[in-house]
C-alpha cells in the first residue's frame, strides 16, 4: 500500500487497492495463510473464483492481483508467479457503447429544468441559478460528453475556443477536444 501511495495515485484508485488488500487479507485468514509464500496457484484460483464482481470489475481486480504477485516475486517473498495463468473473464475487454439519452429522456430532463424557475433573491430557499442554468448544464453535458464534474467546473475562458471545447484528461494525460454548436456557444458566452 505504501508503494501505491508513493505513486500519488487518485484517491478513488487508492481506495480500490485498499479494498483489494482487505479482501486478500480476509481470504488469507480463511485459509490460514500467514506468509505470502504459503499461497499457492490453487489459492489464486479459489480467491479469483470467489469474486462476485461484474466482468469489467473482475478484470481490473485481476490486474491488481497480478501486480501484487509480481511485487511479491520481485521482493523474493514468493518463488514464482502464482497468478500468471489467470485470465480475465470473456468480454472484459469489449468496449461498451455509451448510448445517448433518448428523445423522451431529454424531454423529461428539459421539463424538469422548466420547473426549477428563475433565480431567487436572498432569503429562504435562495439560489443563484435557474432552470435556464440547469438546461445549459444538460446541453453542455450532452453535446460534449464531459463528466458531470467537468461540466460543473467548466470555465469558458480556459476551455472554449470558438466552438471547440478543450479538456486535458487526468488519467491519460492527453488532450481531449470536442465541439459544440453555435447556439450553445453563444449561450455560454452570454453568461
Amino acid at each position: 500500500m505504501a508503494k501505491r501511495k508513493n505513486r500519488n495515485i487518485a484517491p478513488n484508485t487508492f481506495a480500490k487497492y485498499r479494498t483489494f488488500s482487505r479482501q486478500l487479507a480476509t481470504y488469507c485468514e480463511h485459509c490460514a495463510c500467514i506468509y505470502a509464500d504459503q499461497l499457492t496457484v490453487s489459492d489464486m484460483d479459489r480467491f479469483y473464483a470467489s469474486w462476485k464482481d461484474g466482468v469489467r470489475s473482475k478484470a481490473k481486480k485481476l490486474e491488481r492481483l497480478k501486480a501484487f504477485v509480481k511485487f511479491c516475486v520481485k521482493r523474493e517473498w514468493i518463488a514464482k508467479d502464482i497468478a500468471d495463468d489467470l485470465q480475465a473473464p470473456q468480454g472484459s475487454s469489449v468496449t461498451v457503447p455509451k448510448s445517448p439519452f433518448t428523445d423522451g429522456e431529454l424531454e423529461k430532463l428539459y421539463a424538469a429544468c422548466e420547473k426549477i424557475g428563475p433565480q431567487l433573491k436572498q432569503g429562504p430557499g435562495y439560489r443563484t441559478w435557474s432552470g435556464i442554468d440547469e438546461r445549459d448544464f444538460v446541453d453542455l453535458s450532452i453535446y460534449t460528453g464531459l463528466r458531470l464534474s467537468d461540466v460543473a467546473t467548466f470555465d469558458i475562458t480556459k476551455r472554449l475556443k470558438g466552438n471547440d471545447v478543450f479538456l486535458r484528461m487526468h488519467k491519460t494525460k492527453r488532450p481531449l477536444f470536442t465541439w459544440i454548436p453555435d447556439w450553445l456557444t453563444e449561450r455560454l458566452r452570454a453568461r
